[in-house]
């Protein structure tokens, strides 16, 4: 089975993200997350609401960057937007064992209170967070899986693609548990990663050259992946 393909806008504006989410939803992908990397946890709450009236029985999901994956739904639970959200989506499910088991307590505590009954998507190894050693990387994905719905993981930075061996050692640790990947993944390096993952957030790699989601370019990242 093909990976599901997730369209993750950068919020700069509520209508913004309507439109970009209208254009990846249009062309075929599977979900749409939505994050701000301005921390504009207000732009952000509002897009949501947006995108969700404007796609009722689409998939969306989001991350409130810079949140614990706590933080996150009582934030979301603030702005009255949490029963939009499909998905919880944070860059750390914890930085250590001990640390994972403390977030997914907490995480508990505000799922129940939000009566919220969405999958959450937990980082490991992610992007901007403390490295992992390699030595601990199984142990810790390992962990995660048994506190969150998908781990995901990434490159080591915005549109570079993950390293394969670092893919492997995640893969072998998390047997049939689903595992996301979150950067650098595009429609030439997409058979790399398709048999190995149940999902992929990508931004960069469906992007045209004036910066917006490109159809084309969407298209080419669908038909890459069956």
């Amino acid at each position: 089975m093909r990976p599901q393909l997730h369209a993750v806008v950068d919020v700069t504006s509520p209508d913004q993200a309507v439109a970009w989410s209208q254009v990846a939803y249009g062309a075929g992908m599977d979900g749409v997350f939505l994050i701000s990397h301005a921390h504009d946890d207000d732009a952000l709450v509002t897009a949501l609401g947006l995108v969700r009236s404007a796609f009722p029985e689409s998939f969306l999901g989001v991350n409130v960057i810079g949140r614990s994956p706590a933080e996150s739904l009582e934030r979301l639970s603030a702005g009255s937007v949490a029963h939009h959200v499909d998905a919880l989506w944070t860059d750390s499910a914890g930085r250590d064992i001990r640390d994972v088991e403390v977030r997914a307590r907490a995480f508990a505590e505000a799922k129940a209170a939000a009566s919220w009954h969405g999958v959450q998507f937990g980082g490991v190894a992610f992007k901007y967070q403390p490295p992992v050693d390699r030595g601990t990387l199984a142990e810790l994905a390992t962990c995660a899986a048994q506190q969150v719905d998908v781990v995901t993981t990434s490159g080591s930075g915005t549109g570079i693609a993950i390293d394969l061996e670092k893919l492997a050692t995640m893969r072998d640790a998390l047997g049939t548990r689903p595992l996301a990947v979150a950067s650098g993944v595009t429609a030439e390096n997409v058979r790399d990663l398709r048999d190995r993952v149940q999902h992929i957030l990508v931004s960069t790699g469906i992007k045209g050259e004036d910066g917006a989601f490109d159809v084309q370019r969407i298209e080419q990242l669908r038909r890459a992946t069956l």
